[in-house]
């Protein structure tokens, strides 16, 4: 994935992969993502999820573009994960720590807000081996604590994520979570 989004160094003529998420200005990763996942979920049926067919013995022949979709998620939480565990020094990884915050927020605030992403990034961070790293999260500014704060309350699970729930039917234009 991370090799999936290049930059141009117009200084040099040369098209260079960024090497973190933090080379990545937040709306330009959240905008790309969205498209990306624009492309997943338009190939999705509405029988694919409607009756359930991606939990079946036969999903892989009655929903396979609801399983790319969930595969791509899993993927994605994943990568997440492993950019914040692969960070040895306690430094990088609070700088991760705090993007993946700020790309989440940006996310579920923006526009055309991306559930899908907010959500994908909560899974990520509340992974048992992110969560139990206290002295990072302790680090968190106050800023980012308060962003996260908001994007736990409105992802929470309580009442079948009710408040997700709410947010999404309050908005004509979104990418939703599946």
């Amino acid at each position: 994935l991370e090799n999936e989004v290049a930059s141009i160094d117009t200084d040099r003529n040369e098209i260079t992969a960024p090497r973190t998420i933090l080379d990545i200005p937040v709306l330009e990763f959240v905008e790309q993502f969205t498209l990306r996942d624009v492309v997943l979920y338009s190939k999705i049926l509405p029988s694919e999820v409607i009756t359930l067919e991606f939990s079946k013995k036969s999903k892989d022949r009655r929903a396979p573009n609801a399983l790319a979709a969930i595969h791509m998620f899993n993927k994605v939480v994943n990568w997440f994960v492993g950019m914040i565990m692969h960070s040895k020094a306690l430094e990088m990884r609070t700088q991760m720590l705090s993007r993946l915050v700020e790309i989440a927020h940006c996310a579920l605030t923006h526009e055309i807000p991306n559930y899908n992403l907010v959500i994908c990034i909560s899974a990520a961070l509340g992974n048992s081996t992110i969560y139990r790293l206290k002295t990072t999260w302790s680090h968190l500014s106050e800023h980012h604590k308060n962003c996260m704060s908001l994007i736990s309350e409105e992802t929470s699970a309580e009442y079948s994520f009710a408040k997700l729930r709410k947010r999404m039917a309050n908005n004509d234009i979104a990418m939703p979570y599946l």
